[in-house]
């Protein structure tokens, strides 16, 4: 399929592919069709459930919450949109095999799409990425290496694998503008799913090309029109890592790298955007663009907006109750109007964490008589 690789700073065209930054500015590249382009489903990725919260929505004060879920995807996230768009591009960019740094979701989705598409793959994730992550990357046949330190760490060793042995980078920041664009489809999708636009949509983030592929989706569903407005982008953040929330609350359009203390229980918000601050600060700007905001919730937070979920027959991993806990935040703050349309993205499994939801463990009956006593 012809396209254009453009630089989001500078408006040059990288004629070279595979590219990873712009070789005039070294800005982040974005993926440009010269011709229609239809979605390239390889294992029936996308098209995923927006279910509408009943009982939650009123203990959050607000009449219209729709959750996206994007953990009915094939491997069980939203990196599907993005492995599935790259390695349908794969072939004519000559690739063989695969590289990727994964905080656990990314490391899957490769693995999955690699082995379908017949590409050996290798994912390097940080050292106290959950097992269940691991297992799955390993179970599609992926070379699984652990490394020292946090996410920002994989992502260098990554970086320095596709250098040094010219394998494919698939690492689910903006590094590969490809991988990025693939997130853009979910905008139609809302759109025809919706009987009403959407106000609010919650983006949990890390590095934030989700979000930015987002902004890319509605901003061409608007020059088409097919919608009136972009909807208000709100980009979600952890207490224990806020890179891109601290430059929002500053009104500064630079991003600094985070000394992350301790970890998140939402390993995909641990990114403290180490050597590519860059990203950061695009996801910033299209929070600017579309009049969003930075929201930073706690680990509590979460959890309750993760057990919130559950008693809505939701089960979703931290991350992913991330946009429910902000929600319910800038309902209390006034932000968010009681009729305002809100989306809040489900990024993952529940599946993919062994972090519990303050379950106590179940007892144990080993008689009728006990169990006629527990109930």
């Amino acid at each position: 399929m012809r396209h254009k690789l453009i630089c989001v700073k500078c408006n040059a065209v990288q004629e070279q592919k595979p590219a990873y930054a712009c070789s005039k500015c070294g800005g982040i590249l974005h993926f440009e069709p010269e011709e229609s382009e239809l979605p390239y489903p390889m294992m029936g990725e996308g098209n995923t459930p927006l279910i509408p919260l009943l009982r939650s929505a009123q203990e959050l004060d607000l009449d219209k919450v729709y959750i996206k879920c994007e953990f009915m995807n094939p491997t069980g996230s939203f990196k599907d949109r993005g492995m599935a768009f790259a390695l349908a591009h794969s072939r004519e960019l000559g690739v063989e095999k695969i590289i990727v740094a994964s905080a656990g979701n990314a490391s899957a989705s490769a693995a999955a799409y690699g082995s379908r598409a017949g590409m050996p793959v290798t994912a390097i994730v940080p050292a106290s990425t959950s097992m269940e992550k691991v297992r799955q990357a390993a179970a599609y046949g992926a070379k699984v290496i652990r490394m020292k330190g946090n996410y920002s760490d994989s992502f260098q060793g990554a970086k320095a694998v596709a250098q040094d042995k010219k394998w494919y980078n698939l690492t689910t920041t903006y590094i590969n503008p490809y991988v990025w664009a693939g997130y853009e489809g979910i905008c139609r999708e809302l759109t025809e799913q919706l009987d009403k636009p959407a106000d609010w949509i919650m983006v949990p983030i890390g590095a934030g090309p989700f979000l930015g592929g987002i902004y890319h989706g509605f901003l061409k569903l608007k020059e088409e029109g097919v919608v009136e407005k972009i909807p208000r982008l709100i980009g979600v953040q952890s207490d224990c890592c806020y890179p891109i929330a601290d430059a929002y609350f500053r009104q500064a359009t630079d991003v600094k790298e985070w000394n992350m203390t301790r970890p998140t229980i939402a390993s995909g918000l641990n990114d403290e955007l180490k050597g590519y601050t860059q990203d950061g600060a695009y996801t910033l700007e299209c929070i600017y663009k579309s009049q969003g905001r930075a929201v930073i919730v706690s680990d509590e937070e979460i959890l309750e907006a993760r057990a919130l979920m559950g008693r809505e027959g939701l089960y979703t991993e931290p991350a992913g109750a991330a946009g429910v806990a902000a929600a319910k935040k800038l309902r209390l703050e006034g932000v968010l109007h009681k009729s305002d349309v809100i989306i809040s993205l489900a990024t993952g499994s529940g599946l993919k964490s062994s972090i519990a939801s303050g379950q106590q463990e179940p007892p144990t009956a080993e008689t009728i008589e006990e169990l006629l006593n527990l109930l």
